[in-house]
């Protein structure tokens, strides 16, 4: 009842303020910064055009410019957060006549109420000086479990990356050579951290399970890569080379290091077709058989294996 309560009040705060502030402003970041609009990079948020690969590529800075602006001479701090808070109202069903699902009292259908996987994400990032930039968020997350056969939703904070890039090696141009260390996302089709759909499952593509390895492709790794961009009038070519732990976020646990490679050549259209992408990509890794905490097998017992990835994917926009 108090949570009722408090729901209801929130509710009516929010309604007065919507309706009498005339003129409400959820700019993002880099966008407020320079004024632009948010389709000027992206196609629909999160997606980006072609811009917005340009200006991903180029540090987060206008394509042709260089910014030298430290973090301390900032006007204005770039940060921007996200929420992604989903009430989910469902039905569940249970076949058991004898035993209920755990945390449920006896019956054959429960109406539940709640609200799932609530968070939300604080994203900064910026120029450090000329040819240098970085980019990090902190995420906040509740995670539903069942523990003790009851019903829980754990909160948590952790980086989801934090990494420094250098950008425009040896004057290559705008995005075209770029060093990019720290905890970073490799260069997929599909990215779980730029989407909208924080709030349900990420993509299940790209995962990979071991012997007794828990490595995920499309997670975050530890490591530094060599990228770019680069333009042939409408068509762009976009590469990746790593060089990574292979353990996601923990620490290495073994003494080699993963090789990860992307190749993907895009067409621009002005027609029905919008873009035509064609790439490939491959991973090459050796993992310990205990790269996690909570695997049974001593340290003694550790057992390296080699493991390769590959795919090829087409992508067409409309």
């Amino acid at each position: 009842m108090k949570k009722f309560i408090l729901f209801f009040f929130l509710s009516i705060i929010g309604f007065i303020f919507l309706a009498f502030y005339s003129k409400l402003e959820a700019i993002p970041a880099f966008a407020r910064q320079y004024g632009k609009p948010c389709q000027t990079c992206h196609v629909s948020e999160p997606k980006l055009n072609a811009f917005g690969e340009l200006f991903r590529a180029n540090g987060y800075q206008l394509p042709g410019t260089i910014e030298d602006t430290a973090p301390w001479s900032w006007t204005k701090v770039k940060i921007a957060g996200m929420l992604h808070e989903m009430a989910v109202d469902r039905i569940i069903e249970s076949h058991m006549r004898a035993v209920p699902p755990p945390g449920l009292p006896p019956g054959k259908e429960y109406h539940v109420r709640s609200f799932r996987d609530a968070g939300g994400h604080l994203w900064f990032g910026g120029t450090l000086g000329r040819n240098l930039s970085f980019m990090t968020s902190l995420g906040i997350e509740q995670e539903f479990s069942v523990r003790s056969g009851r019903f829980s939703s754990a909160s948590h904070a952790h980086w989801d990356f934090a990494f420094f890039q250098y950008n425009n090696l040896f004057n290559s141009g705008t995005g075209m050579a770029n060093i990019k260390f720290g905890s970073f996302e490799l260069e997929l089709p599909f990215s779980n951290i730029r989407r909208l759909s924080s709030a349900l499952a990420p993509y299940d593509v790209y995962r990979i399970r071991g012997v007794k390895g828990s490595f995920n492709l499309d997670a975050t790794q530890v490591g530094m890569s060599f990228n770019g961009l680069k333009h042939f009038g409408v068509n762009f070519l976009r590469y990746e080379l790593a060089v990574v732990n292979g353990t996601n976020n923990n620490f290495d646990t073994n003494v080699e290091v993963d090789y990860y490679t992307r190749l993907a050549f895009s067409r621009i259209f002005d027609g029905i077709l919008k873009q035509v992408r064609v790439g490939g990509l491959f991973y090459l890794g050796a993992q310990n058989l205990r790269d996690l905490s909570g695997n049974p097998y001593p340290t003694a017992d550790m057992l390296a294996y080699w493991d390769d990835e590959f795919g090829i994917n087409v992508h067409v926009d409309q």
